[in-house]
């Protein structure tokens, strides 16, 4: 087996192009294992993804689990002492804005004013989360289990949202 040559950087970003020159995709390899310990410790729930942070971890864009989580990486890189760790988690939120670009700044600025695009329905359901319905005056919580988008023949496109809830 041959050496990985990227391994020694605690980040990877690796882009995909079609014949066109097109971009495809993008995946982050996460090889710090400052950086791997620090999500097994912040990330304990997130279905449908291995939380295997033994060694490198890769997500494919938009990183959906790093951005929902990214307000408690930085609360962990706040509270810890170890510089590596700090610079490590300082460089994946950088990178994740980066990415986010200009549109990211747009983005938090229409959900702190309670708006959202269908497109990024995504990013205000975390699994784990609580949410509420209102349903003849009574309310009913529910715990976000997973969410994706869908296409059916004749209803267009959709978002689905499972949930679970605890029934007496």
């Amino acid at each position: 087996k041959t050496e990985d040559p990227y391994s020694k950087y605690a980040l990877v970003s690796k882009q995909s192009f079609d014949e066109n020159h097109k971009l495809t995709g993008t995946t982050l390899e996460i090889n710090s294992p400052q950086l791997l310990k620090a999500l097994k410790e912040v990330i304990t729930f997130y279905p449908g993804e291995p939380l295997d942070f033994t060694n490198k971890f890769t997500l494919e864009d938009p990183f959906m689990m790093l951005v929902h989580y990214r307000d408690d990486l930085r609360k962990y890189r706040e509270k810890t002492e170890d510089t590596t760790v700090k610079m490590h988690i300082a460089l994946l939120l950088d990178y994740l804005d980066d990415e986010a670009g200009p549109k990211g700044t747009e983005i938090k600025e229409m959900i702190s004013a309670g708006l959202i695009t269908f497109p990024l329905l995504w990013m205000i359901f975390k699994p784990g989360d609580i949410v509420v319905e209102y349903n003849n005056g009574h309310a009913r919580l529910f715990q976000v289990r997973r969410h994706g988008y869908g296409e059916s023949r004749n209803g267009g496109k959709y978002f689905d949202v499972s949930c679970s809830f605890v029934s007496y």
